[in-house]
């Protein structure tokens, strides 16, 4: 029951799909202070909505699942990873293969961290 309890009390509502909340957990879990759902205002007033974000740091956590594999989804994220870019972000993406390792997980956003910080 406790674990019930404790599973309600981190759930966000915002989260759009069980394995972005897994993300969302283990970063936590980490260390890491992610927002869910933020927007980031890229170049030409676009709206760019990042799964996850480090905002101080301007990183964007993008979950990555199978969909993301088909030419239109492809081209979007193509799209999306170009205007984060413009806007001075930097896009981090977890697939299912890297979420099935929790600590491939928190190293992935950690060389991301790593490398803002020393720029």
């Amino acid at each position: 029951m406790v674990a019930v309890r404790e599973a309600i009390a981190r759930a966000d509502p915002r989260a759009e799909s069980l394995p972005e909340s897994q993300v969302r957990v283990i970063l936590q879990d980490a260390g890491f202070d992610v927002v869910v759902q933020y927007v980031v205002h890229g170049p030409r007033g676009r709206i760019i909505r990042a799964d996850l974000a480090l905002p101080e740091l301007r990183i964007a956590i993008l979950y990555d699942g199978a969909w993301h594999a088909l030419r239109s989804q492809l081209e979007h994220d193509r799209r999306q990873a170009r205007l984060l870019r413009e806007a001075g972000w930097v896009g981090v993406h977890i697939t299912a293969e890297v979420l099935a390792s929790p600590r491939q997980v928190v190293a992935v956003v950690q060389t991301a961290v790593d490398a803002r910080q020393a720029s």
